[in-house]
């Protein structure tokens, strides 16, 4: 029975999701040093498509995850979202609640 408990630990662990943190950014404003502009997160909600990319009539907004902010600014992250992850932005909002399997419902 040792053997089997060693097993559903490593199971447990490898099945944990990783916690991210996005921010909704303007994806049409790109410096020259490759951050993005934050804006609220409001511009990134999720409308119920598939699609990870919202237009607006300012910009096209997207959830842009893991990346480090400098005032206003992100960059260092990516526009793709992490599998699995347990992701909430930077103003507490929850783009996606991770787990294992399953589809996620955020359009980050």
């Amino acid at each position: 029975m040792g053997t089997l408990g060693v097993i559903s630990a490593m199971v447990l662990t490898a099945c944990s999701s990783e916690t991210v943190t996005a921010d909704c950014v303007d994806v049409t404003k790109r410096g020259s040093d490759g951050s993005y502009s934050i804006v609220d997160d409001d511009n990134c909600d999720d409308d119920g498509s598939s699609t990870r990319y919202y237009a607006g009539r300012s910009g096209g907004y997207a959830w842009y995850y893991g990346g480090t902010t400098t005032g206003t600014t992100v960059k260092g992250g990516t526009t793709i979202k992490p599998s699995g992850a347990s992701i909430t932005s930077r103003g507490g909002q929850v783009v996606s609640r991770g787990g294992f399997g399953g589809r996620g419902g955020s359009g980050g």
